[in-house]
């Protein structure tokens, strides 16, 4: 070829060899090469119809497999390795107050600290501050409850955000009587206002005062506060209490700073203001944290652990459909032999089984992606419990190439073995073999025997893992949560505007509305509490014991508190401890009083004897008596430390906002249309914020364990029975490879439980190897599953050696019939197959 291309060179020239002849043979050549690949897929579609079973069961667990992966690596792509949608996101950081001696690291920060904070740092651009609020929206069909958020006018500008349509916040409108105008959120617009670009200029009434549309957030944009519908200015009192902590701190980091420069400077900066205001600030400093791992620190170890998972289960499904390969391939060896005697190369051969594997990978992968999507769609609707980003996740281009990619790899990665084994088959002996089914090479059996055992390796270490999942789920919520939800309503309603401005007018309407809903049928008791237990909403005091030495604001112990109605323990059923619940004697003008739960007289009063003791809060001159003690209840976390908590009547306490909860005689879920009649009743333009079912709530709480033990469920199952499938079809394969051997021995007086036996403890014996490799592989990787389990350790003896039973019983299981088999061979028809 060489010395021809160069004697054209001579006769014809260089230049018209390389411009107009080479062009020439490359499409020539492509062309050939094309037409090869054609004839081979065309080659491979006949065999593989002829052979419908093989191809049915590869394709199924090629798509499961790939599919598997395909769905999770778009969770993991769009939740863990798509950047923020924010300029430079790695500059940004999120600010917390911390008291160390408290065991608090993230606290919510005071309006002077977030002012100090701007003013006297250096390494930051700018910062901004923002905090929650809400909003009735008037329309045509009533008011609607909208969620919103107020912040600084630089709060975009910080993130790098500019909205999609009209302006940002301007500085003066953080002024009083300027801040009458709000920005959209993107899917609030759409879904609210049909992404109607004529509402900016246009007015809205919020909670009965008109605010004017400024701006639309471009689409994703609104992630740190994924609720909010609506955004205000802040605006900033002239003298604001540096005891109240309500505000999220964000800043960006000027270019070349370094998060160790950030936090350094920021230590100095609180130190400095715990000497300044020693009265409030002692104890308390700065926390930085970069803004990345704040929204998806907290899952990022379940979302590896289950990406880990799922390409095991790729492996497994790997082996297996190369078990199946081989086997046919045996099949096949007298076809590729004679195609070989002809004269097809050896790479040629190699060309054509790579090419069918690929086929059947890319057929599988594309099945793969259609059940990836289905389940992307299905975990959106799921909203399993918090998964920052959820709304983001979808298969999109970055991952059908990721699915392709898997998808060839899988295709050259089990045909591997096959097509080496193939070459290397001797020509004589197979043309010899004709129709006779002749014993497998030793060589061809390890390669069949090490795949099962990698099988049965990679399907333990899944097996252990959902073992665990499993058992800290079901510990997690067998956790008595301090209530009973079942049977349980609440309904949360959110008061604001003028009309409800003054405290006897709110007092007034859920007294009324209470009193309503407690005489609906099937009612058994109501009431109502501004915190709802696991639903996320948190508020806590600093308070003095009554006859012990004052201490300073930043030494006070501190409480969390909750407003409660008469009647919520009765209809939450958390019990009584001691003393007396909340009454309808605990008026607006009566002495003020307080119910604090079990760790509260534990950590103040360790004596006991709480009741009867009065405690003064920060900010207050009346001290509050205690009247009584209820059981801890989880407000946080079932898995979350109690803390102390106060209860206070809701007439003493008059808040916007409360949750009404209605215990019921049947379903609660059909109490609720009558629930938001009753409030209408009162006010039309009231809205019904949410409606839920304790139950609910419960669940949601553990929703994300719960999804996380169900997928690892799923897939350790799926390698389990691709497991057994591998195993029964390497152990059927060698009964039939053996068949004239066993004969043979039954002949010559071989008992049929001996024969079953031998067949039995071999495949035993790969299934025990295959356990202790897989035991070694669990020990090592199922440290990864700590952070994600519950009172449960990852080494759990029990659960690993239940995990090895489970195994060695499927594998006994899957040997069973091949081992019945070779039993029932006829000696005299086995002796005829030589």
């Amino acid at each position: 070829m060489v010395r021809l291309f160069r004697d054209r060179c001579r006769r014809e020239g260089a230049f018209q060899v390389c411009f107009e002849i080479v062009p020439d043979l490359l499409i020539t050549a492509g062309r050939e090469h094309m037409d090869t690949l054609f004839r081979d897929i065309i080659y491979s579609l006949r065999g593989l119809a002829r052979n419908p079973g093989f191809a049915l069961m590869t394709l199924a667990t090629l798509a499961l497999g790939i599919g598997a992966n395909t769905a999770i690596f778009s969770v993991v792509k769009n939740v863990l390795l798509d950047p923020l949608p924010y300029r430079e996101p790695g500059q940004l950081v999120e600010l917390y107050e911390k008291r160390p001696k408290q065991g608090r690291i993230r606290n919510v920060v005071s309006v002077p600290d977030y002012l100090d904070w701007k003013d006297q740092s250096t390494v930051f651009e700018d910062m901004a501050a923002a905090s929650g609020g809400s909003f009735n929206l008037a329309g045509p069909e009533g008011s609607e409850f909208v969620f919103a958020t107020y912040a600084t006018t630089n709060y975009f500008h910080v993130f790098g955000v500019t909205p999609q349509l009209g302006r940002d916040f301007l500085p003066e409108e953080a002024g009083q009587g300027h801040d009458h105008v709000v920005i959209l959120d993107h899917g609030f617009w759409k879904s609210r206002f049909g992404a109607d670009p004529k509402i900016v200029g246009q007015t809205i009434q919020l909670t009965g005062e008109s605010y004017t549309v400024i701006g639309i957030l471009p689409e994703g944009s609104s992630l740190m506060r994924e609720k909010s519908a609506i955004w205000k200015p802040m605006v900033i009192s002239s003298s604001p209490p540096r005891g109240a902590h309500f505000l999220d701190v964000y800043a960006r980091m000027k270019p070349g700073v370094s998060l160790a420069q950030a936090r350094a400077e920021m230590d100095a900066i609180g130190a400095r203001l715990e000497r300044e205001y020693a009265n409030e600030n002692t104890g308390h400093g700065v926390n930085v944290f970069m803004l990345e791992d704040e929204i998806v620190g907290s899952v990022r170890p379940a979302l590896l652990v289950l990406l880990a998972a799922v390409g095991l289960v790729l492996l497994v499904g790997c082996a297996n459909v190369a078990n199946l390969y081989l086997v046919r391939t045996s099949q096949r060896r007298r076809e590729i032999s004679i195609r070989r005697a002809l004269g097809s190369g050896t790479m040629r051969m190699v060309r054509q089984l790579l090419t069918e594997s690929v086929l059947m990978s890319l057929v599988g992968g594309a099945a793969g992606v259609a059940l990836a999507y289905g389940g992307v769609r299905a975990l959106v609707a799921a909203n399993p419990g918090n998964l920052p980003r959820i709304s983001e996740i979808q298969i999109d281009g970055r991952v059908l190439l990721f699915s392709l990619a898997i998808s060839v790899f899988t295709g050259l990665l089990f045909a591997l073995a096959p097509a080496v084994y193939s070459t290397r088959a001797n020509l004589v002996e197979a043309l010899k073999e004709g129709g006779r089914g002749g014993t497998d090479s030793r060589s061809r059996a390890r390669i069949r025997s090490f795949l099962v055992v990698g099988e049965i390796a990679l399907a333990l270490v899944l097996v252990v893992g959902a073992g665990l999942m499993l058992q800290s789920f079901e510990r997690l919520t067998a956790i008595n949560p301090g209530f009973d939800s079942s049977h349980v309503l609440a309904v949360d309603i959110a008061l604001s505007g003028q009309r409800y401005s003054k405290a006897a007018d709110r007092v007034a309407l859920f007294r009324e509305y209470l009193s309503r809903v407690r005489a609906l049928p099937g009612v058994i008791s109501a009431g109502a509490t501004n915190a709802l237990p696991l639903a996320g909403r948190d508020a806590g005091s600093n308070f003095l014991i009554e006859g012990k030495p004052p201490l300073p604001y930043s030494q006070q112990p501190n409480a969390r508190f909750r407003v409660v109605s008469t009647g919520y323990f009765e209809t939450m059923r958390i019990p009584l401890r001691a003393g007396r619940l909340i009454s309808s004697s605990d008026a607006e003008q009566t002495p003020h009083v307080a119910v604090v739960n079990s760790t509260f007289e534990r950590l103040f009063f360790p004596d006991g004897g709480a009741v009867g003791k009065r405690i003064i809060l920060s900010g207050e001159k009346e001290p509050r008596e205690i009247v009584g003690i209820v059981a801890d209840v989880k407000h946080y976390a079932l898995d979350g430390e109690v803390r102390p908590e106060m209860y206070f009547p809701f007439p003493q306490e008059p808040g916007g906002s409360l949750s009404v909860v209605l215990r019921t005689t049947g379903s609660p879920e059909k109490l609720a249309a009558a629930a938001h009649d009753r409030l209408a009743e009162i006010d039309k333009a009231l809205p019904v914020v949410a409606t839920r079912t304790m139950d609910e709530v419960l669940s949601r709480s553990v929703a994300q364990p719960r999804l996380y033990s169900v997928l690892i469920g799923i897939f350790s199952a799926f390698a389990l029975v691709l497991a057994a499938v591998g195993i029964y079809g390497v152990m059927s394969f060698v009964v039939g490879q053996r068949t004239h051997e066993m004969g043979v021995r039954m002949a010559l007086g071989a008992r049929a439980g001996a024969v079953q036996s031998m067949v039995l403890k071999e495949g035993l014996l790969l299934a025990g190897i295959g356990v202790a490799i897989g035991l070694v592989g669990a020990f090592a990787l199922t440290r990864l599953l700590g952070k994600l389990l519950y009172d449960i350790a990852p080494n759990d003896p029990l659960t690993l050696a239940g995990s090895s039973m489970v195994l060695v019983a499927v594998a006994a299981a899957a040997c069973y019939v091949p081992a019945r088999r070779a039993t029932q061979v006829d000696p005299i028809v086995a002796l005829r197959c030589e």
